[in-house]
């Protein structure tokens, strides 16, 4: 409950906090290492926090429940930091590269939230399911869902960092196991 007690769980996260606790793609190489680890424990406003107690009780919660706490916990953190890191040098470098100035949908100050870990584990405990039809629906459907929120509210560097998480999870879950299956 660090948002609570930080603020931003009230949408009152200072921009001076943003930028420097939250993930900056276009920042992050000033020696804010420390960022790959502080922006899970920000986000923008109330109504984020609800949605990310909801999702990462859901999605982190059942893969250790299958997988067990050690398992959810490294995937959690190496899909945030290796998403991070890959959307920064796949998204928002390529567009700097090309000359697009930076706009906060794409590179944001200070990327901040739980999801991006989430959806790693999403991905790691729908491939560890055993029934093949049920488990291609559900990745299906996480596509699906991903693609109508990018139309519907486009943010491009969450979006294709909640894309590159769930693959990485789809990855990091390589064997299966008869204790994923549902």
């Amino acid at each position: 409950m660090v948002a609570l007690w930080n603020g931003s769980a009230w949408g009152t996260l200072s921009e001076e906090l943003h930028r420097a606790w939250g993930f900056g793609p276009l920042t992050f190489w000033r020696e804010h290492w420390h960022t790959l680890a502080t922006n899970t424990f920000f986000v923008r406003n109330t109504l984020m926090l609800l949605a990310m107690v909801f999702f990462v009780a859901v999605s982190v919660g059942v893969y250790e429940w299958k997988a067990g706490t050690r398992r959810a916990m490294l995937v959690f953190w190496a899909a945030n930091v290796a998403t991070l890191l890959l959307t920064a040098a796949f998204v928002v470098l390529p567009m700097r590269m090309a000359g697009i100035p930076p706009r906060w949908d794409w590179a944001p100050a200070g990327d901040v939230g739980a999801s991006f870990g989430g959806f790693g584990c999403l991905g790691a405990w729908i491939i560890g399911m055993r029934e093949i039809r049920k488990r291609n629906i559900l990745i299906a459907l996480v596509l699906a869902g991903m693609v109508l929120k990018y139309v519907l509210a486009p943010e491009l560097f969450g979006d294709a960092g909640h894309l590159f998480s769930f693959a990485l999870g789809l990855l990091l879950k390589t064997r299966r196991d008869a204790r994923l299956s549902p």
